[in-house]
């Protein structure tokens, strides 16, 4: 009976061991996949970034740090492209009048300027959550 008791436990034991190693695998594999997803995204002219950001927003997400390095990032990277996008609307509305100033671009440009200041903020914060999870799940 004791032989019995003594091989449930290891049995059991060595199912828990297998479970969590294919856990850690896991939330390893999606780090790995974020982190790419990421490196591509920060990598990419600002004119072809937002591809990478709608991909790394669509990645599936179940590990906590992993999703707080994808929200970090995915939050950054739309700061930066709205930022961008204003300061287009201005360049391109300019254009349109014959380089006239346009009525309202400095507030417009004002307004992307601190856009941009916050973006390099959540940017710094995107890199170093990346930089945690690679050395946390070994990448």
């Amino acid at each position: 009976m004791r032989l019995r008791l003594a091989f449930a436990i290891a049995a059991l034991s060595a199912a828990f061991c297998a479970c969590k190693t294919e856990k850690d695998e896991a939330a390893r594999a999606e780090a790995g996949r974020v982190a790419h997803q990421v490196d591509q995204l920060r990598d990419a002219p600002n004119a072809a970034k937002p591809p990478f950001l709608k991909e790394l927003e669509q990645l599936a997400c179940v590990t906590p740090d992993v999703c707080a390095l994808k929200q970090a990032c995915v939050d950054a990277y739309t700061v930066q492209k709205h930022a961008l996008d204003a300061i287009a609307s201005v360049r391109h509305a300019a254009e349109q009048t014959g380089s006239e100033i346009p009525e309202g671009a400095a507030l417009v440009l004002s307004q992307a300027e601190a856009e941009l200041a916050r973006a390099r903020a959540l940017a710094t914060q995107c890199a170093d959550k990346e930089a945690a999870a690679r050395r946390s799940y070994g990448l």
